[in-house]
């Protein structure tokens, strides 16, 4: 006859009792969390309750990282953001995991916290249409919106412009991303826009120029114009009756400002003191600012909605 046998295990529970402990108090914190838990589809099948707690565990954790930034933040408010994290993963397809180390990095730059989850919207769209990291998104934006500050550029439109800017040149996002940290600072202090920036790298990359160069020969085009005193400088202002500076202040573009150098029919690498400025401002103006126009032309066709069309093509797909 079949007896039940009984194996008893003992060991020390010690630790697993503090794991409960600790998911459930945050658990608790975070205002029904593990409701919200679903929206992400992070866990299936056999040992769901062991991976919800360590989950839980890990999520904790990090958004009290986040929190490390907003001193003073209410528990609701702590729950509140919890929830939009956990909202913001279920409606874009990425795991928290990802996008709260993004939320992190928005905020230590300057992000709002009322308008930190439509910044992360857009970077998450900008990360997916982009095939790159969430993080690599985060620092192309806050560099673009602190950058241009001044202008009032959103995350989004920042966004849109970095989508054309890899459509409409040999570069992709992550190389665009590296070299505008090296552009920005220069370009902006001289009043050329990010709009302008990019249609450089574009116009500049899609005639084979490794991004990094295209960066280099830009950043020192614009501090050549722009700078008073160097020889480009003064030629540009003796041709158009204006500093470059007030050139663009007055609504003026990368197309016209190049523009106004070719139509002087001299030499357009003898106008710049370095050779790589010079090689920047030649390719600009080749073939009869043909390449130029037409980059310029497709920016302002197709810059609304760049981004958001990207995303959608990208998560459409089984990946």
């Amino acid at each position: 006859m079949s007896k039940p046998v009984v194996i008893k295990i003992l060991g020390d529970a010690s630790s697993l009792s503090k794991a409960l402990g600790t998911a459930e108090g945050g658990l608790k914190r975070l205002g029904g969390f593990a409701a919200n838990v679903g929206k992400a589809a992070l866990v299936a099948g056999a040992g769901v309750a062991g991976a919800s707690v360590k989950m839980a565990v890990d999520f904790e954790q990090s958004m009290a990282n986040v929190f490390t930034l907003l001193p003073g933040m209410s528990d609701a408010a702590f729950a509140d953001m919890g929830d939009q994290v956990l909202d913001l993963s279920a409606k874009m397809g990425v795991l928290p995991s990802e996008v709260v180390p993004a939320l992190y990095d928005a905020i230590s730059a300057g992000v709002p916290v009322d308008n930190v989850f439509a910044f992360m919207e857009s970077a998450t769209e900008l990360a997916i249409g982009g095939s790159i990291e969430m993080s690599a998104a985060v620092d192309l934006l806050t560099t673009s919106q602190n950058a241009w500050a001044e202008s009032g550029i959103t995350a989004a439109e920042a966004a849109d412009l970095s989508t054309l800017a890899v459509r409409n040149g040999k570069i992709t996002m992550e190389e665009f991303a590296g070299t505008l940290s090296m552009v920005a600072p220069i370009s902006a202090a001289f009043g050329v826009s990010m709009e302008d920036t990019a249609i450089g790298m574009a116009a500049l990359t899609a005639q084979g120029i490794p991004a990094r160069v295209a960066g280099t020969q830009l950043k020192g085009m614009f501090a050549e114009l722009g700078k008073e005193g160097t020889k480009a400088s003064k030629v540009f202002s003796g041709l158009a009756g204006e500093s470059f500076p007030e050139f663009i202040a007055a609504g003026g573009n990368l197309e016209g400002a190049m523009q106004v150098l070719a139509d002087s029919g001299d030499p357009i690498i003898d106008m710049f003191g370095s050779i790589e400025a010079g090689a920047g401002a030649l390719a600009l103006t080749a073939d009869d600012m043909g390449a130029l126009s037409a980059t310029t032309a497709s920016f302002a066709e197709g810059a609304a909605g760049a981004s958001a069309a990207a995303y959608e093509k990208m998560a459409a797909t089984s990946g």
